[in-house]
């Protein structure tokens, strides 16, 4: 992949941007604390930028939601049906 803009500000305002709309809308809103890249959906992340003015190459095939990690996953509570 590859994105440009002759202005740098642009390039670094856009996937802030991109970001907070699926924040807003409720598509990248779940409990807990994340990195952008495991928050958005990509290919809407990259769309968006794009009606923005970036220019977005893919190079590839457009990127797949990222599965989620079990190593990263938050401890599970005890199961209260569990003897302790």
């Amino acid at each position: 992949m590859r994105i440009s803009h002759p202005d740098a500000y642009v390039i670094t305002a856009a996937p802030t941007v991109a970001g907070a709309l699926q924040i807003l809308d409720g598509t990248a809103r779940r409990p807990g604390v994340h990195t952008q890249a495991m928050l958005v959906e990509p290919t809407r992340f990259f769309t968006d930028q794009a009606a923005m003015g970036i220019s977005v190459e893919w190079l590839g095939d457009p990127p797949q939601r990222a599965l989620p990690r079990p190593d990263l996953a938050p401890p599970r509570a005890p199961d209260e049906r569990t003897p302790r």
